[in-house]
């Protein structure tokens, strides 16, 4: 345990916490004091969480910012073509169940028939949206079919399918409506093919932490669609409905995993004419510095380990806290940085690999019974290229 930087930064953020008490087996003074501290938490806040009692009752909706939410996704379907929607949450705030909400209110109030499709990267990730569905449509009339590639639901009014993202790019234009959650996870090559075949769309995602596509979303295809179809609409869901606001576990949560870690603003001199003109007065090689960052560094110095991080967020396609880990505790990782005027450009992460004599562990690799996290390269060499000295090189 002491080994792990991983553990050590995290044991040390629920020692430093202020929103966290710490109990230790057997003392009972602390465990009394924890008792009043609670008992004055909930003497001060008696007020109900706050929601509006007619809201709970319209659609189904838990609280305003859901109900605009579900008004707005409405609004694509019987508002004018090519004016998409953009709707971004925080995880918690009821956007999948809005969606659901208001595909439930569209069947149910739609008498000529409506056919809606809805993608995202995993059939599984929808079970939020079609369990509200079935609570939203309380399933009178309503058939329900469903296997490992497929869930629709069929109402007197239409119909709503999940399609998988590259069946939905063949499938004809025959929707009325085409919702893709968790947007942010989907290439921005399918999403803009998508974009260019249908007319009525909805993209909706979670943004806050990490995207599971890097940044894209949010930094190319969001300026995208208020450049090519500037009459569409962004709707962001800050009200969370599974906790309360500002609910200190989650902010515990988001800075333990570095969830809400964004990469540093640069000033106007590291613009990019500064940087790669070397005419330009500005441009000297003496304030690019290249520096190799040990993981104690990064420990000791929580600005760093934050900035460091989300510049690998923003440029890798996949994250998730095993890659806090894996940066934190893995002795074969090297890190280094290029800072201008010791603001931080980017990052380089080096996984050395290679250098093993384990003969079992090839001969599992070449019959495909095993396979190694990191080894990709002497792994690949091997399978791949039946270089069966790859093991023996560094890389």
């Amino acid at each position: 345990f002491e080994q792990s930087f991983f553990n050590q930064r995290f044991v040390s953020k629920l020692t430093n916490h202020t929103s966290i008490h710490l109990i230790k087996e057997g003392d009972d003074k602390a465990s009394e004091e924890l008792f009043v501290v609670a008992n004055n938490e909930v003497n001060q806040d008696v007020t109900e969480y706050p929601l509006d009692k007619k809201l709970k009752h319209e659609m189904g909706c838990l609280t305003e910012e859901q109900l605009v939410a579900v008004k707005h996704v409405m609004q694509v379907v019987k508002g004018h073509r090519n004016r998409p929607l953009i709707l971004t949450a925080d995880r918690g705030r009821g956007k999948s169940s809005a969606l659901a909400i208001a595909c439930a209110e569209l069947l149910m109030t739609t008498h000529e028939g409506i056919n809606i499709a809805i993608t995202a990267p995993h059939k599984n990730s929808l079970d939020v949206f079609f369990a509200q569905m079935r609570s939203s449509l309380k399933l009178n009339g309503v058939t329900e079919k469903a296997n490992n590639t497929t869930h629709q639901l069929e109402h007197k009014n239409g119909t709503i399918e999940f399609i998988a993202i590259d069946e939905l790019i063949k499938t004809p234009t025959r929707f009325n409506l085409v919702l893709v959650d968790e947007a942010a996870s989907i290439p921005l090559f399918f999403l803009n093919q998508l974009l260019t075949k249908f007319h009525r769309m909805v993209f909706a995602s979670t943004v806050h932490g990490y995207e599971g596509a890097g940044r894209s979303f949010t930094l190319k295809f969001q300026k995208h669609i208020k450049k090519q179809y500037p009459q569409g609409k962004t709707f962001n869901i800050k009200q969370p409905i599974r906790w309360a606001d500002n609910d200190p576990v989650e902010a515990f949560i988001n800075d333990l995993c570095l969830l809400d870690a964004e990469p540093p603003v640069l000033s106007e001199d590291v613009s990019l004419p500064h940087v790669v003109d070397r005419k330009d007065t500005l441009y000297q090689p003496s304030l690019f510095v290249f520096k190799q960052v040990t993981t104690e560094q990064l420990i000791a110095d929580e600005v760093l380990l934050k900035q460091v991080f989300a510049v690998l967020v923003t440029a890798h396609y996949q994250t998730s806290p095993n890659d806090l880990r894996l940066l934190l505790d893995n002795e074969n990782i090297s890190l280094v940085t290029l800072s201008f005027k010791e603001q931080l450009l980017g990052v380089a992460l080096l996984l050395k690999e290679g250098a093993s004599k384990n003969e079992h562990i090839k001969s599992l690799l070449q019959t495909n019974q095993r396979r190694l996290k990191d080894q990709f390269l002497p792994q690949s060499l091997l399978t791949h290229c039946g270089e069966e000295n790859s093991f023996n090189f560094s890389y």
